[in-house]
């Protein structure tokens, strides 16, 4: 476990700091100093708040925070999800996919009440052609994002385990008819679904 978690750091955590503050850097210079006009409180708004947004990380602006980088949330949300997983894994336990698909169940009833509450006070802002009205609500560290991406984190280490680990000895048509079907599910999900946005808990 201590393994992976130095691994995650190095590989999601730090690249994530970085790019959040190179992108930060820019966007002070190109658009807060030059627009005094939308950011009057160039110290709050063009400092503090984006900060509070590289630590929130939940991809959203907030009446508190701006998210420098928005798609960044993804490496904060995938961290969780690889921490969590191989926590779960380094378990001695004889039943670890079975405990995997119980907490699968809990993460995706959490999601229905998170979708289906929310706190005002924390509501996010809304955001032109962005389904911010149907966010995730103030949960720090994209952690609110397990409730959907850690169900396709654990269902691709499945596909990964059963069917692509022993490529060598299979036909490449059955990796091709493996990815065919997965496909379709998806797609045939989607339309009976609708849009499935991990970050938004939709």
């Amino acid at each position: 476990f201590k393994d992976n978690l130095k691994k995650s750091l190095r590989q999601l955590a730090v690249p994530y700091v970085f790019f959040y503050l190179v992108t930060w850097a820019w966007w002070f210079v190109v658009s807060c100093l030059r627009h005094p006009e939308i950011y009057p409180d160039r110290f709050y708004d063009g400092i503090i708040k984006p900060l509070l947004g590289m630590l929130i990380a939940n991809g959203y602006n907030t009446t508190f925070s701006t998210m420098a980088n928005v798609p960044l949330w993804f490496l904060a949300g995938l961290f969780w999800c690889k921490l969590l997983f191989t926590l779960i894994d380094s378990l001695s336990a004889k039943h670890k996919n079975l405990v995997q698909v119980v907490l699968c169940a809990v993460l995706l009833t959490a999601a229905f009440v998170l979708k289906s509450y929310h706190i005002p006070e924390f509501q996010t802002q809304v955001i032109k052609d962005y389904e911010a009205d149907v966010a995730l609500k103030f949960i720090p560290f994209s952690l609110g994002t397990l409730t959907l991406s850690y169900v396709f984190f654990f269902a691709g280490t499945l596909i990964k385990k059963r069917a692509f680990t022993n490529s060598v000895d299979l036909p490449k048509k059955n990796l091709v008819s493996v990815m065919i079907l997965c496909l379709l599910f998806g797609l045939i999900s989607s339309i009976y679904n609708g849009r499935i946005c991990i970050n938004s808990i939709k």
